[in-house]
């Protein structure tokens, strides 16, 4: 699809797919659906409807509705043989580019900021016999003072060698969560403010062991704590409820069946008290007659001076930040 985000090609590849060959029905909505991955709607004027997007930061209170990433998630299952594994956590990527931080108070009481991925890599060579963290140096613009570094990305089935992976925050979210849940590796998941759809379904401990949540160091204390050989049993236990995981909601089918599900919820918010449909409505007299006015070279017929969506029970208030519309409230 020429001149389509491939995020959005990949959904659209989906539908076709899935309604032309297997005779599926999805709701007769209209959507936007965000192609960046930190979202659209940091605050009203930036969504006249609800946006659809990939992951979100939630601390500034953004909107979008979540809805699975579906490029490049149709993977096998990758198994290594468990006492063969590297005893280390593993980690190779780009750096976050500076964003991302996460603040962790020092012990003189000073708030000192992070970059998860930098500071693995540099805590990687503190630690090389408990860490192997590498960043990418194809960036040669990004300061990387005492990091390992790498010329060379890991495959995904070369993460399964280790007996821990890290999924450590990009600019934004890190796609790769999902992906490494198809190994039989423990997966050590940043604490992050970028949630997927799915992670909500997720429990510390069940499918995940959570690092970069109590200091920057927590990893080590994660590993010392599983260091027995005692505890494997555990940790094999966390490695196969990831994969089960995996298995049951993120590959191709469930991903759409997610997807479908939101799409029927999310036309709902547009019912209306004498039982129309906003949306449909919408289809029908504003965004049909855009595509025929298309058709006849009119570019100017827009849908701009639509009234922005305003969910039941919330209010607009003040304020071009992310929190210029708030449940109940604007005093609250």
């Amino acid at each position: 699809m020429q001149g389509v985000h491939p995020w959005i090609g990949a959904v659209q590849w989906y539908f076709q797919k899935l309604t032309q060959d297997e005779g599926w029905e999805f709701p007769d909505t209209f959507f936007f659906y965000s192609d960046w991955d930190v979202g659209w709607c940091y605050n009203l004027k930036a969504c006249p409807m609800p946006a659809l997007a990939l992951s979100k930061e939630s601390i500034t209170g953004r909107y979008d509705i979540l809805v699975p990433f579906m490029s490049r998630n149709d993977l096998p299952l990758y198994d290594y043989p468990w006492s063969l594994k590297e005893n280390k956590a593993f980690f190779i990527g780009r750096a976050n580019w500076r964003h991302s931080p996460k603040v962790f108070r020092a012990e003189n009481g000073t708030e000192v900021t992070y970059f998860s991925r930098l500071h693995m890599a540099q805590l990687s060579l503190k630690h090389p016999d408990k860490i192997h963290a590498a960043l990418m140096d194809d960036q040669p613009n990004i300061a990387t003072p005492n990091a390992r570094m790498t010329h060379a990305e890991a495959p995904l089935p070369d993460h399964a060698r280790w007996k821990f992976v890290m999924n450590l925050d990009g600019v934004t979210y890190a796609f790769r969560l999902g992906r490494l849940m198809h190994t039989n590796s423990v997966v050590l998941k940043e604490e992050t403010s970028w949630p997927e759809y799915y992670v909500r379904a997720m429990e510390p401990g069940v499918h995940y062991l959570p690092i970069f949540k109590t200091g920057p160091d927590d990893v080590l204390d994660v590993l010392a704590q599983y260091s027995d050989p005692s505890r494997d049993r555990e940790l094999r236990r966390i490695a196969y409820n990831a994969q089960q995981f995996a298995v049951r909601y993120l590959r191709p089918r469930p991903r759409m069946l997610y997807f479908r599900r939101v799409l029927k919820e999310f036309k709902k918010l547009f019912d209306q008290p004498d039982g129309t449909n906003a949306n449909q409505a919408f289809l029908e007299e504003i965004l049909v007659p855009i595509l025929e006015a298309r058709a006849w070279g009119d570019m100017n017929t827009t849908y701009m001076g639509m009234v922005p969506f305003i969910p039941p029970g919330w209010v607009t208030c003040n304020g071009t930040d992310g929190r210029a519309i708030k449940r109940g409230s604007c005093t609250g």
